[in-house]
């Protein structure tokens, strides 16, 4: 049921709240293509080219897959949000990775970055 359910999820979405659009995606998208062309593969595997580019225009990207700490080049588990383009937030905060990760969400309706570290989730059922 979980292989037919993961299989059944689109590539990435697309949403617009409050006033803004967003792309939420896996782990990222090959620069060079339109967005309607990224092969699914592209879209759960992309790193370094992907958040080391300009994102797609008016949309602020949202991804995971990569530990932030490999973003921020520290080990900070905070989400990164791209210092150069400032168009895309990578929130993946290691709670799978890491001893200390954490699990960064984002409520884009509020535009508040709730986080819970490992200690606040060990014994959960996520």
């Amino acid at each position: 049921d979980m292989i037919s359910y993961v299989d059944a999820c689109p590539k990435y979405v697309e949403l617009h709240v409050e006033g803004k659009d967003y792309i939420l995606v896996h782990a990222g998208f090959n620069p060079e293509k339109p967005l309607i062309e990224q092969s699914e593969e592209e879209c759960v595997w992309m790193r370094d080219w992907f958040y080391m580019s300009p994102g797609m225009e008016n949309k602020f990207i949202i991804f995971g897959h990569t530990p932030t700490p490999h973003l921020h080049g520290k080990p900070c588990y905070d989400p990164w949000i791209d210092p150069v383009y400032k168009d895309k937030m990578g929130i993946d905060g290691g709670l799978g990775s890491y001893e200390d990760g954490q699990l960064n969400c984002i409520c884009l309706n509020h535009q508040t970055l709730p986080v819970l570290g490992k200690k606040d989730v060990e014994g959960e059922v996520l």
